[in-house]
C-alpha cells in the first residue's frame, strides 16, 4: 500500500546585520533596538514531499479495557511477552489454561507489546513412554541454552492450575547446566498425570508439558460386589460392576457370561464402572468374569461369584434400614457401597442360623479421604509446604464433625501425622493457637538430653484430638480387663524427630485436668487383638498434681495418649491397705500357732479314721492358706506387668493355693457326709487320703492352669499394678465362682448332717469315738462355713458397680483374717485338741500341793 503524505517542518537560522546593508527604517530601528554586530534568528517554512511503502501489518496482542482504565492484554499464537514485562505486571484471572505469561494486567497509563517467540530452547524426554508401575520414573529436560528459574509442576486432571513438584519421599530432583531430572520412586497410576517443565531463557519464560501414562493393575480392579447371594423368587434380577479408577489410558470391558444382558458405562470424577444387567436369574451358582483390556497391555481381570438361594436355603430377611440388604443365604456376606458422600463398603454377615450380623463398615468421608491424599502428595513432593499445611490445618475442624466410625479416624490422624512429618522437614513454624489448651504436656530436658548432640536439630510436634469415645473400639489390654471404661474425650499424640529419625524413648508429662473415678493412662497399641489394636497402660502411670487437683500421667515413650476412667473401681486409701496388711499379717501368725499345735498333739487327735481324716484336712488346709498369704504379702514387692515372671508366678500360685485351701474344706466336708451316708460302705484311711489328695490339689491346680492360658494371652489375666488376678475380666471369677460352689455345698452336707445326727437309725448308730469326731466335723463347718460364705458373699459385692465403701472395708478384715478363724474354730474349739493339750501341759508341769507334800515327808522323816 502506498500513502502519500506533506509535513510541514519547520527549519531556523540566524543570519548577522551589518551597516553595510540596506533595509531602510526599518532596518535601522531592528538595528538600533538589537544593537550593532547582533544576529536574528529567521524562521524558514519548507514543505517536502515524500512516500512510504507498507508491506505488511500484524496484531501481537488483545486487550479489553475495563471500568477502571486498566487493560487485560493476552499475548496471540506465536508471541508472547518478555521475562521483564511478567515479573513487572500481574497476570490476568482468566479461565483459560495456564500459559506462560500468556496474559497480564496493564495500568491506563500503561502500553507494551509482545514479542515474537524464537524457537523452543529445550526438549523433555521420558525413560519410557509407559511406565511400569513399581519402577522409577525418570523425566528429563535437556537444553543447549543458559536456563533459570527451573521449577517442575504436576497438573492433576480437571485443576485450573499445577501443583509445584519439590524433593520429597517419592520425589527427587538434579539439575546442571544442560540437564535436569524429575525422577518419581514406585510410580504407580496416581502418578499418571501431566508433567510441566517451567524455566526461563533467552528472555522468555517457556513451559515444556509431558503426558505420563501408568498402567493399572489388578489391585486397582474392584468387582463390586465381590460375592452375592441372589432369590430368584424375590429378585429375578440384578446388577454387577466392575470399576477401576480413573486414568489416562482407555479401556474397554466385557462380561462372561454375557448371556444377552446389557452392559453400561458409568463414570464418575474418579472412577469408571462397567455395569452388566443381569435381566434374569441364573439357574445355578455362577461366576460372572469381568476382562478389562487396553491396547498393548496386559488384560485385568475381576471376579464376582453369585450363589443362586434354592428351595429350603436357611436365609437372612430383607432389612431396610440404614442400608437396603437383600435377602442373603447363610454364611454369606452381603455387602453395598457406602451412602452419601462416603467411599467404600459395608459388609453385613448372615449367619448359619439365618440371623443378621453386626454391620462393619469401611466407609470414609470423601472430604476426609481429600485431605489425607494431599497431605500424603505433600509428603511425597508435590506442593508448597509453607501455604499449604496451614490450609489444611484450617480445614482439618471443619472436616472433624464428620468423624463418625474408625475409618474416619484412621483418615484424619494419618492426615495430622503426615503434617507433622512436613512441619519437621521443612521446619515450618506454625502459629500458636489463641485458646488455653484443653491439655498440657511437659517433656523433660533430660529425656531429650541423648538426641542434643553435633548440633543435632530436635522437632516435637504434638496433636490433640477430641472425642474419641464413640470412634475406638472397646479394646482393653493387658491389666484393663472387659470393664466399660470411658475418656475424657482427648488424645495427644507426640513425636520427636531428630537428623530425620524418630525418637520413641523420651518421657512425657500431661495433665488431663481434674477427672472423676479411678483414671488409668493408657496409649493406644497397634499390635494386640489381631492388629485390631488397643488401649495399653504398659509404661504409663498415674499420679497426683502436685499444685492442683489435677490427674498427671507420665509415660515413658511416645505414642498417642489419653486416659481412662471406671465408674466402680475399688477405692484405694491407706486405711484399707493397712487393714489388709495387718490382717495378714495376723493370720499368718495365727496359723503358725495352729501348725504348732498340731506338732504337740498329733499323735493324740487322730487315733481313729474319720479324727485322721479330718485333722488331715484341717492340716493341708492350714499349709495352703499359710503359703498364699505369705505369697500375697510379698507381691506388692514385685514389678507388676504381665511382662515380670515373678509377678506372673506369685499371681498363679497364689490362686492355686487359695483354691487349694478351699477345695481341702470341701474334701472335709464330704468325708463327713460319706461318714454319715455310707454306713456299710466304708473307705479305707489310705483310700480316703488319697481321693482327699487328688480332690484338694489337681482340682485347683486345674482351675489355675485354665485361667492362666484363657486370659493372658488376652491381656486379662493380671489386675492393675497388682500380682493378682483382674477383677474386671473373667479371669477372677475362676476363683470366686468355685469358692461360693464350695461353701454351698459344704453348707448342703450340714444340712443333711445335722438332720441324720438327730433322728440316727440303731443300726447306724456310729462309735462313741467316732461319733465326737464326726461332731467335731460338724462343729467347724458350722462356724467356718457361714464366716467363707460372708467373706466371699462380699468379695463378689465388691466387684458390683455402685458399691459403697462399707463392703469393702468388711471384706478387707474378713478376708485376711481367715488363718485366724481356723485357729480358733477348726483347730482350738475341738475337744479332742484341748484334752490334748491339758495332757501335754499337765505332764510336763506337776500340781504345786504334790511339791509341797513331798518337802514335808522329806523335813519330818
Amino acid at each position: 500500500m502506498v500513502c502519500s503524505a506533506a509535513p510541514v517542518l519547520l527549519l531556523a537560522m540566524t543570519l548577522p546585520l551589518g551597516q553595510g546593508q540596506t533595509g531602510g527604517e526599518s532596518g535601522q530601528q531592528l538595528d538600533q533596538e538589537s544593537g550593532a554586530g547582533e544576529s536574528v534568528p529567521v524562521s524558514v517554512y519548507v514543505q517536502l514531499y515524500f512516500s512510504i511503502t507498507l508491506t505488511g501489518l500484524s496484531l501481537t496482542a488483545e486487550c479489553s479495557v475495563t471500568r477502571k482504565g486498566c487493560s487485560y492484554c493476552a499475548c496471540l499464537s506465536g508471541y508472547q511477552w518478555n521475562a521483564s514485562v511478567c515479573s513487572h505486571h500481574r497476570p490476568c484471572q482468566t479461565p483459560l489454561k495456564h500459559r506462560p505469561c500468556g496474559c497480564l494486567v496493564f495500568g491506563p497509563a500503561e502500553a507494551g507489546y509482545c514479542q515474537l517467540l524464537p524457537p523452543v530452547p529445550a526438549a523433555l524426554s521420558l525413560n519410557s513412554w509407559l511406565q511400569t508401575p513399581g519402577d522409577t520414573l525418570n523425566l528429563t529436560r535437556l537444553t543447549s541454552q543458559e536456563t533459570t528459574n527451573l521449577n517442575w509442576f504436576l497438573w492433576p486432571t480437571g485443576s485450573p492450575s499445577p501443583i509445584l513438584l519439590q524433593a520429597g519421599t517419592r520425589v527427587s530432583l538434579t539439575s546442571s547446566r544442560d540437564r535436569a531430572v524429575l525422577s518419581i520412586v514406585n510410580i504407580s497410576h496416581k502418578w499418571a498425570r501431566e508433567y510441566v517443565c517451567c524455566f526461563e531463557a533467552r528472555g522468555f519464560r517457556w513451559e515444556l508439558h509431558q503426558m505420563v501414562r501408568v498402567p493399572l493393575q489388578v489391585t486397582d480392579v474392584a468387582g463390586l460386589p465381590d460375592q452375592l447371594s441372589v432369590s430368584c423368587a424375590t429378585s429375578p434380577g440384578f446388577q454387577l460392576s466392575c470399576c477401576i479408577p480413573s486414568a489416562h489410558l482407555s479401556y474397554t470391558a466385557s462380561w462372561s457370561p454375557r448371556d444377552g444382558n446389557e452392559a453400561s458405562l458409568f463414570n464418575t470424577p474418579d472412577s469408571q464402572c462397567f455395569v452388566l444387567a443381569v435381566q434374569r436369574c441364573p439357574a445355578a451358582d455362577t461366576t460372572y468374569t469381568c476382562d478389562l483390556q487396553s491396547p498393548g497391555l496386559s488384560p485385568l481381570r475381576a471376579a464376582v461369584s453369585v450363589t443362586v438361594i434354592q428351595d429350603g436355603d436357611t436365609t437372612c430377611p430383607e432389612d431396610s434400614s440404614a442400608v437396603a440388604w437383600n435377602v442373603t443365604k447363610a454364611g454369606h456376606v452381603a455387602q453395598a457401597p457406602c451412602p452419601g458422600k462416603r467411599r467404600g463398603m459395608v459388609k453385613r454377615p448372615c449367619r448359619p442360623e439365618g440371623v443378621w450380623g453386626p454391620i462393619h463398615s469401611s466407609c470414609t468421608d470423601t472430604g476426609l479421604l481429600a485431605l489425607l491424599l494431599r497431605a500424603w502428595l505433600l509428603r511425597a513432593g508435590p506442593g508448597w509446604p509453607v501455604d499449604e499445611v496451614s490450609q489444611i490445618l484450617a480445614q482439618l475442624p471443619e472436616q472433624a464433625v464428620v468423624v463418625t466410625s474408625p475409618t474416619d479416624l484412621l483418615a484424619l490422624v494419618g492426615t495430622m501425622t503426615i503434617l507433622a512429618k512436613v512441619v519437621a522437614d521443612a521446619r515450618i513454624q506454625l502459629n500458636s493457637s489463641a485458646l488455653e489448651p484443653p491439655l498440657q504436656a511437659q517433656i523433660p530436658r533430660h529425656s531429650l538430653a541423648p538426641l542434643g548432640h553435633n548440633g543435632t536439630n530436635v522437632s516435637v510436634t504434638s496433636l490433640v484430638l477430641r472425642k474419641l469415645d464413640h470412634l475406638l473400639p472397646s479394646n482393653y489390654g493387658q491389666g484393663l480387663g472387659d470393664s466399660i471404661y470411658a475418656t475424657p474425650g482427648l488424645v495427644l499424640a507426640i513425636s520427636i524427630t531428630a537428623g530425620g529419625q524418630v525418637f520413641n524413648q523420651g518421657e512425657v508429662i500431661m495433665d488431663f485436668g481434674d477427672t472423676d473415678g479411678s483414671p488409668h493412662c493408657v496409649f493406644w497399641d497397634h499390635d494386640p487383638f489381631q492388629g485390631k489394636g488397643g488401649w495399653s497402660e504398659a509404661g504409663c502411670q498415674v499420679q497426683a498434681a502436685s499444685a492442683s487437683p489435677t490427674t498427671q500421667c507420665i509415660c515413658r515413650h511416645l505414642t498417642a495418649f489419653s486416659i481412662l476412667m471406671s465408674g466402680h473401681t475399688v477405692p484405694k486409701n491407706p486405711t484399707l491397705e493397712m487393714l489388709s496388711q495387718v490382717g495378714l499379717g495376723a493370720s499368718i501368725l495365727a496359723l503358725l500357732v495352729c501348725l504348732g499345735v498340731y506338732r504337740l498333739v498329733w499323735r493324740f487327735v487322730v487315733r481313729n479314721k474319720v479324727a485322721y481324716l479330718r485333722h488331715t484336712a484341717l492340716l493341708n488346709m492350714v499349709l495352703c492358706l499359710l503359703a498364699a498369704d505369705t505369697c500375697f504379702l510379698g507381691a506388692p514387692l514385685l514389678p507388676p506387668g504381665p511382662h515380670s515372671p515373678l509377678c506372673l508366678a506369685a499371681a498363679f500360685l497364689c490362686h492355686f493355693l487359695y483354691l487349694a485351701t478351699f477345695f481341702w474344706m470341701l474334701a472335709q466336708a464330704l468325708m463327713l457326709a460319706h461318714q454319715l451316708l455310707f454306713v456299710f460302705h466304708q473307705l479305707s484311711k489310705h483310700r480316703g487320703f488319697s481321693l482327699m489328695v487328688f480332690l484338694g490339689y489337681l482340682y485347683p491346680m486345674g482351675f489355675a492352669g485354665v485361667a492362666l492360658g484363657l486370659y493372658l494371652p488376652r491381656g486379662q489375666y493380671l489386675g492393675e499394678g497388682a500380682c493378682w488376678l483382674d477383677k474386671k475380666g473373667g479371669a477372677l471369677y475362676t476363683f470366686v465362682g468355685p469358692v461360693l460352689a464350695i461353701v454351698g455345698v459344704n453348707g448342703l452336707v450340714l444340712t443333711v448332717a445335722v438332720l441324720k445326727l438327730l433322728r440316727p437309725s440303731l443300726s447306724e448308730g456310729p462309735q462313741v469315738e467316732k461319733h465326737q469326731a464326726l461332731l467335731g466335723v460338724i462343729k467347724a463347718l458350722l462356724v467356718l462355713t457361714p464366716i467363707f460364705g460372708l467373706i466371699w458373699g462380699l468379695g463378689l459385692a465388691t466387684l458390683l458397680e455402685e458399691v459403697s465403701i462399707v463392703p469393702h472395708y468388711v471384706f478387707t478384715v474378713l478376708n485376711t483374717s481367715q488363718g485366724v478363724f481356723i485357729l480358733l474354730f477348726g483347730c482350738l474349739m475341738d475337744r479332742k485338741v484341748q484334752e490334748a493339750l491339758r495332757k501335754h501341759f499337765c505332764r510336763t508341769q506337776p500340781p504345786s500341793s504334790l511339791k509341797a507334800e513331798g518337802s514335808v515327808t522329806t523335813t519330818n522323816p
